[in-house]
């Protein structure tokens, strides 16, 4: 499981949200918008270990101990982290993610899309706290039912019990 986001070259006319439900409608990145956006990110965080294949246009920019993935090929980009990080460190992550949204926009004009939340991000202002804030708890409910002891495999036991059918005789 991961928080993702979806980053699209800038089409006249069309947000984020129209983007990411149309890939017909998306307009594919040149090679060298892609080796720009790349080399942008690389340039302002450093610490994150770049793959790349200039014939294939496709790039990586991966870090270990955040779990943050930064993919760019033709057709779009993605920003992906696992659900690791709570509080201060998942603010602190999402700090990181607003710093390449930034350098990739730089390079390229982009729009992003959020589909947990399901809205359009401006890439020069970045995620908010909000956005930190519902990551993080949702770290916590991650671990929560990750964590859970429940025999039966399920962390809802109450819920799965009450939405269980009523056998056909008790119709009350």
């Amino acid at each position: 499981m991961s928080y993702d986001l979806s980053l699209f070259k800038q089409v006249p006319g069309l947000d984020a949200v129209i983007l990411s439900e149309h890939e017909d409608k998306c307009a594919a990145f040149t090679p060298n918008e892609l080796k720009a956006a790349s080399d942008a990110v690389k340039s302002a965080l450093p610490q994150l270990e770049a793959y790349g294949d200039d014939e294939a246009c496709f790039y990586e920019l991966t870090d270990d101990e955040t779990g943050l993935q930064i993919g760019l090929d033709t057709h779009s980009l993605s920003i992906s982290i696992p659900y690791w990080h709570e509080d201060a460190d998942a603010h602190a992550l999402f700090d990181h993610i607003n710093t390449a949204m930034r350098a990739i926009n730089s390079a390229v004009a982009i729009v992003a899309f959020d589909p947990q939340l399901g809205r359009e991000i401006n890439p020069a202002q970045g995620l908010t706290r909000e956005e930190a804030t519902y990551y993080s708890r949702t770290t916590t409910h991650v671990q929560e039912i990750m964590s859970s002891s429940d025999s039966s495999g399920s962390v809802y036991p109450a819920y799965e019990a009450a939405a269980a059918p009523k056998p056909w005789w008790k119709f009350w």
